[in-house]
């Protein structure tokens, strides 16, 4: 079985941040955080901004390094095995998330899945995978890596689209996908009722945008997108 088992590095800076507050909304709050630090790269937004400022005023300057040590970890972890959903597996093996509603697709079949779609695609310069149901990001992880096993270089030919009604949930795919280097997008909230037919390369407004999205690659063929589209 592929997978953790829990990160204790992670899990003793974690509790450090839990003295004085529940673990589910430390949890939130770092998700929030470093997803409003990806997005800040390429995509600032006032609104992310104002979020951002109104969790960090309930943290302490030291607190505050703590979260940066849990946002470096997250991405040293996936650099060195991206082959893994890390955060949807870590937040299911805390034992305060056990009577959460975060169903995690077991990442063998998340594998299979992916094999599936990307051999119908194998022909094309590049592949679109939507996922209305993205969670944490199980199948669009398993894509990134399938494709790499299939040597077809996934930062220029897989383009991810997730759909996730939890905002914390939708934001540990963001935060993965982009630290994975996937080009792409996550819709979450209250701006799910658009179907998956209509969402394409180029990302609404709402979208959060991973960085690879704004690779010159990618500009151009939104731009040949939407050109064909006039």
């Amino acid at each position: 079985k592929e997978g953790i088992m829990m990160d204790r590095e992670f899990e003793k800076t974690f509790e450090h941040l839990c003295v004085t507050r529940t673990p589910r909304s430390v949890w939130d709050d770092f998700v929030a955080l470093s997803a409003i630090a990806i997005s800040n790269e390429l995509d600032f937004r006032d609104d992310r901004e104002e979020l951002e400022a109104s969790i960090l005023e309930k943290y302490s300057s030291q607190e505050i390094w703590m979260m940066q040590e849990l946002f470096d970890r997250t991405a040293d972890v996936l650099e060195k095995n991206p082959n893994q959903d890390y955060l949807g597996e870590l937040f299911s093996q805390f034992q305060w998330s056990k009577d959460e509603r975060l169903y995690l697709t077991p990442y063998d079949e998340a594998k299979s899945a992916a094999q599936f779609c990307l051999e119908q695609t194998v022909a094309n310069p590049f592949t679109s995978l939507r996922d209305p149901n993205c969670g944490s990001g199980t199948m669009l992880i398993a894509a990134f890596n399938q494709m790499t096993s299939m040597n077809r270089n996934p930062h220029m030919r897989l383009f991810c689209i997730g759909l996730e009604p939890d905002f914390t949930t939708a934001m540990m795919c963001y935060i993965q996908i982009s630290f994975l280097g996937i080009a792409g997008y996550i819709m979450t909230g209250g701006n799910l009722n658009r179907s998956l037919k209509e969402l394409s390369l180029i990302a609404p407004e709402e979208a959060w945008c991973t960085p690879a999205y704004y690779h010159r690659t990618w500009q151009a063929r939104r731009l040949a997108k939407y050109i064909q589209d006039l």
